[in-house]
């Protein structure tokens, strides 16, 4: 087992903070829809919620509306 020095963890967690997905290979705790990522920005720009509600992705649920 390898142990990770103060330096390098000092470098991820600095990473996430500045929103990276991953950093030397750790993947940040917040998840991909929390951070300014391809994946935030892909969620952003997903219309699918809305057809399936009706309105806005608010709720999730396809039989209530949240507008």
């Amino acid at each position: 087992m390898s142990i990770m020095s103060i330096t390098r963890a000092d470098e991820i967690v600095t990473a996430w903070l500045q929103g990276a997905e991953t950093a030397f290979g750790a993947d940040n705790p917040a998840g991909p829809l929390y951070v300014g990522g391809a994946a935030g920005e892909a969620a952003l720009t997903d219309g699918t919620e809305a057809l399936l509600t009706g309105c806005s992705s608010c709720t999730g649920s396809l039989h209530s509306y949240c507008c």
